[in-house]
Parts: structure tokens; C-alpha cells; sequence
């Protein structure tokens, strides 16, 4: 390629380039300019936090595609982050293993600026807002099946086979345990290396190889 065309191509490249820069530049001028214009308009909608007005939630669709602020995109204006809101917080006692079983402790109302409002905190009506707090507690497990994955460590699956007094293969010789009770006899072969156990219980025989459950016989 001679000199010429070298600068040519040159500087179409520089020109294409300060196209670009200067498009971007007016986008995010654009992007500003709508977000000031949305905010300031939502805000003589009404004296009030944005409300159901088709035109306010119009407005509220525009924000959350520019603006990435949780209480602009809501359609608070700067004027009603001041303002004091009900914020009802529940403590709740949830067993470790099992989410299901929960105990409410204490529910407690507050009133808090809009602008402090935790992060989780769920709008429940006008002007009233519910977080919850929760506390791990071993003394809300109330099951038999949660108990026992808190106290023994054991699978779901084995806890609940163990409340229902069934065996399995696998099963240690405490789960057995657990769900047979003791047995009638035991009788034990041993190695250096090895040991295995026949239980009995009455008319079926479980047998353990170094303290696992391998073979049931009824």
C-alpha cells in the first residue's frame, strides 16, 4: 500500500473512532437528561411516594430502565426518603436442618426513615414495611427426624428411616440401633484386620463387616 492511501485509511480510522467516542458521550447525556426529566416529573405527580396512577407507574417503568438506584427505580423522590415509614420487625427461631420449623419469638413496630430502610425489608401497604430476623436454634427443631439430624448428624433419609424403625444396608451399627433397639445376641468373628458381627433379633439376623451393615437374613 503507497504512502497516500496509508494516510487515507488513516484517517478514516481516526474519524470513525471520534464518531463513536461522541456517540457514546451523547448517549449518556441522553441517558441523564431522562432520568432527571423522570425523576422531576414523578415528583409533582403527587405529594406522595409514587401511588397506582397509570402515569406514575408509566414514569416508574422509565426509571428502572435508566437508573439502578432501588429507591429511585421504586419512584421515591428526595422529598419522601425523608419521611418516617412503619417497619414491623419479626424474630423467628428456625431449627438449624429444617426451615419448615420455625417459632415466632417477638414482633416488634418501629418507625424509621424511608432512606434506612434495610435492604430486605418488603413493602406490606401504604407507609408500612416487614423485615424479618432469623435466629438458628437447635430448640426449634420439634420433630423427631429434625432432632435427629441436629443431635446425631445423620442424613434426612437415615433419620427418617430410623423414625420409622426400618434398616437398611449401610447403616452403622448405631443407626441400627436407633431403630431396632439392642439386639438379642451378639455373636462376633475378629482379625488382626477384620470384624464382623451377627445381630439377632429373634427371627432375622443382621451381619456387620468392621462396624457397617452388609446383609440382612430374615
Amino acid at each position: 500500500m503507497n504512502k497516500p492511501l496509508a494516510v487515507f485509511f488513516g484517517a478514516v480510522g481516526i474519524a470513525i473512532l471520534g464518531i463513536l467516542i461522541y456517540a457514546a458521550y451523547e448517549i449518556q447525556q441522553n441517558v441523564e437528561i431522562e432520568v432527571s426529566y423522570t425523576k422531576s416529573r414523578l415528583c409533582v405527580l403527587d405529594d406522595k411516594p409514587a401511588g397506582s396512577s397509570t402515569e406514575t407507574q408509566r414514569i416508574k417503568r422509565r426509571l428502572a430502565r435508566t437508573v439502578t438506584d432501588k429507591t429511585v427505580r421504586e419512584g421515591y423522590c428526595p422529598e419522601h426518603l425523608a419521611e418516617e415509614v412503619e417497619l414491623v420487625t419479626t424474630t423467628v427461631s428456625v431449627c438449624p436442618k429444617c426451615d419448615d420449623e420455625r417459632k415466632t419469638i417477638s414482633s416488634k413496630k418501629s418507625r424509621v426513615k424511608r432512606a434506612d430502610l434495610p435492604a430486605r425489608a418488603n413493602a406490606r401497604g401504604s407507609g408500612s414495611y416487614a423485615m424479618e430476623e432469623v435466629k438458628r436454634d437447635d430448640a426449634a427443631c420439634r420433630t423427631s427426624i429434625c432432632k435427629c439430624m441436629v443431635k446425631r448428624k445423620w442424613e434426612r433419609e437415615t433419620c427418617e428411616l430410623v423414625s420409622r424403625g426400618k434398616v437398611r444396608i449401610g447403616m452403622t451399627a448405631e443407626q441400627v440401633r436407633a431403630a431396632w433397639g439392642a439386639p438379642n445376641d451378639i455373636n462376633r468373628t475378629r482379625s488382626a484386620t477384620y470384624s464382623r458381627e451377627q445381630w439377632v433379633y429373634d427371627s432375622q439376623y443382621l451381619y456387620f463387616d468392621n462396624g457397617t451393615l452388609t446383609t440382612i437374613q430374615d
